[in-house]
C-alpha cells in the first residue's frame, strides 16, 4: 500500500509540474502578447503625433497662405480705387477740355 500511495504521491507531483510548466507557458505568452500590444500602442500614438504636428503644418501654412491673399486683395483694391479716381479725374478734365473747345467754337 505505501507503494501505491508513493505512486499516486509520484504521479500527482508529475502533474503538477506539469501544470505549473504549463502556467510558465501561458504566462510568457500573455507577457509576449501585451508587450506586442505595447509595442503597437506606442507605434500608433508616435504615428497619431506625427499626422497631428503634419496636419498642423498645412494648417499654419493655409493660414499664412490666406492672409497673404487677403493683404494682397486690400492692396489691389486700394489700386483699383486710385484708379477709379484717376479715370473720373481724367474724365472730369475731359469735360473741361471739350467745353474750352466748345467755347471756342470746334464742334465735338
Amino acid at each position: 500500500e505505501i507503494r501505491s500511495l508513493k505512486e499516486t504521491l509520484c504521479a500527482q507531483q508529475k502533474l503538477l509540474q506539469k501544470l505549473y510548466n504549463e502556467l510558465d507557458a501561458e504566462r510568457e505568452a500573455s507577457a509576449t502578447a501585451a508587450s506586442e500590444a505595447l509595442s503597437v500602442i506606442l507605434r500608433l500614438q508616435g504615428e497619431k503625433a506625427a499626422v497631428k504636428m503634419e496636419a498642423e503644418q498645412y494648417k499654419r501654412l493655409a493660414e499664412e497662405k490666406i492672409c497673404h491673399a487677403e493683404e494682397s486683395f486690400a492692396i489691389i483694391e486700394d489700386i483699383i480705387t486710385q484708379k477709379e479716381m484717376e479715370v473720373a479725374d481724367l474724365e472730369y478734365q475731359l469735360e473741361g477740355y471739350k467745353y474750352r473747345l466748345s467755347a471756342l467754337g470746334c464742334p465735338d
